[in-house]
């Protein structure tokens, strides 16, 4: 299923350079899935063409949202391997946050949606939640300034918060989130085989659903032929 999709200009140079590898969306064609084709129409804000200025493809897409269709409060839990790997270069990183997600996801409530990845780093953090289902109490450990298990504790986990944080900046560059720091968005289309035409098109040399040329930029997106 090929779609046209409306982006603005200052996102639109970030995907052709390869800057933004997602984009994010509140809403999606239905059996929109990999492999399908984007096209890129360039709005008219920020000076934009107002034209098609070049295709990718989904490489995968993240769906956010709950069966209820409740959006959680997940901030980089979902990002934070692929900015490790890809963005970072740091494929042990990465697998190391993987494998602690895929081990505690849903086993605490509470840690439910990111929370543990801010101890992920920590042996003694996490043997401590596995043990007694919650992260060590440091407050019982700084009277003894020098103690070296307290250490290793404030070590790996600001190590952990500092890269979480460097993720969140990374996905406001690249508008995950908006100007109050928040984001509502349901879905992330992790885009692939992404090309700039060396000519811009019109909208009208593409065929829509009912068989016909495309007369007016899509709103958000449109199908096409």
């Amino acid at each position: 299923m090929d779609i046209m999709m409306s982006i603005h200009k200052e996102w639109v140079d970030k995907i052709l350079s390869g800057k933004k590898p997602f984009e994010f969306r509140k809403k999606l064609p239905k059996n929109f899935s990999a492999g399908d084709k984007i096209y890129i129409y360039e709005t008219s804000k920020q000076n934009g063409l107002q034209k098609v200025i070049g295709e990718c493809r989904v490489k995968h897409i993240l769906n956010f949202a709950n069966d209820k269709g409740k959006l959680p409060c997940f901030g980089c839990y979902p990002f934070i391997e692929y900015f490790m790997e890809h963005i970072k270069g740091d494929k042990e990183t990465a697998d190391r946050f993987k494998s602690v997600k895929e081990e505690f996801y849903g086993k605490f409530e509470r840690y439910k949606y990111g929370f543990i990845i801010n101890f992920a780093l920590c042996d003694l953090e996490l043997e401590h939640i596995r043990q007694h289902g919650c992260p060590i109490d440091t407050w019982k450990l700084y009277p003894y300034a020098e103690n070296e298990e307290l250490k290793t504790v404030l070590e790996q986990n600001e190590k952990a918060n500092k890269l979480l944080m460097e993720c969140d900046a990374w996905l406001s560059e690249i508008g995950f989130y908006d100007d109050t720091d928040e984001s509502f968005w349901r879905y992330a289309i992790e885009l692939t085989d992404i090309v700039k035409y060396d000519k811009p098109m019109e909208i009208q040399n593409f065929i829509g659903k009912n068989n016909k040329p495309i007369q007016k930029p899509p709103q958000s997106w449109c199908y096409v032929k």
